[in-house]
């Protein structure tokens, strides 16, 4: 692998892509942990870039029907305070 292909940015999708060929090295609580911050940060992003304000549960929401898509356990509610 090329220094610059380490350096180059990757969007929301290439992380979820790597993540999940990553799944089992990795293990599964790890996994949903991880693909809950990919996306959430992503959603965080968006809302800022648009100049809106999204309220947590909607957040809750969001991200857990991205991890549903992938097989996950749903993460708990307390675990988005950290980020809202």
């Amino acid at each position: 692998m090329k220094v610059e292909e380490v350096n180059m940015k990757m969007s929301t999708e290439d992380k979820l892509h790597v993540l999940q060929e990553l799944r089992e090295d990795i293990g599964e609580a790890a996994f949903r942990r991880a693909v809950a911050a990919v996306e959430t940060k992503h959603i965080l992003e968006l809302m800022y870039y648009k100049g809106k304000r999204i309220e947590r549960t909607e957040l809750c929401n969001r991200v857990n029907l991205t991890l549903w898509g992938f097989g996950c356990e749903p993460m708990s509610y307390s675990w988005f305070r950290a980020w809202l």
